[in-house]
């Protein structure tokens, strides 16, 4: 949920909420608004949705795993140039001996 600029804390909107239902077959969200009304009771005003989302999970599914590559890439690059760092910083004092 997010709020709308201008109504504070009062208006929230509703987008893919989960609906608890004992029906595990389909996954059931709404979209809508969610205000403070009379003696801030929260009231809502939503249209509830109903499917499988096979799709949207899936394409899901591939940014996460692909989120996961990437973080798995940067952090072997980082260790490779903390390595390759170390390696030279190691092999300086022999090139300067060498020099010298």
């Amino acid at each position: 949920m997010f709020g709308i600029p201008g109504f504070g804390d009062k208006v929230q909107v509703r987008l893919f909420e989960e609906v608890k239902t004992i029906d595990e077959q389909y996954d059931i969200v709404d979209f809508g608004l969610q205000y403070k009304g009379e003696n801030d009771e929260v009231q809502i005003d939503s249209l509830v949705v109903g499917g499988s989302f096979h799709s949207f999970k899936k394409a899901c599914g591939q940014l996460d795993e692909n989120k996961a590559q990437q973080v798995a890439d940067k952090k072997r690059l980082e260790e490779l140039e903390a390595k390759e760092a170390t390696v030279i910083t190691e092999a300086t004092p022999a090139l300067e001996t060498q020099v010298a």
